[in-house]
């Protein structure tokens, strides 16, 4: 807890393929915190909310053409951990089909 506090944790995730972003949505008056847009080759953007205690840095997320890099930090490793897993699973990276999907760094 004592790191945490200090200097926080930081986690990125990887979105690999060919138009894969990620972009981050202001706060609002419906979500205080903001939102994190995400296209993952799906037919619609999944639009996932931040809670109070994660960080987005909107000028350090990197969208290339083969994919993006989103930054995520937080001072609780329990919750930055769920987040992170939780997009995970929205479209695993798998070594089959060509390694594109979300990975975890």
């Amino acid at each position: 807890m004592l790191v945490g506090v200090t200097s926080g944790f930081t986690s990125n995730i990887n979105l690999i393929g060919v138009g894969y972003k990620g972009h981050f949505i202001p706060a609002s008056s419906k979500w205080p915190y903001g939102q994190l847009s995400l296209s993952l080759g799906f037919g619609h953007s999944v639009i996932v909310p931040l809670s109070s205690n994660l960080h987005i840095d909107p000028l350090k997320i990197v969208n290339s053409s083969q994919g993006a890099v989103i930054p995520v930090s937080s001072n609780s490793l329990s919750e930055l951990n769920n987040f992170v897993y939780s997009i995970s699973k929205l479209r695993p990276a798998h070594k089959s089909f060509k390694g594109t999907g979300v990975s975890i760094s």
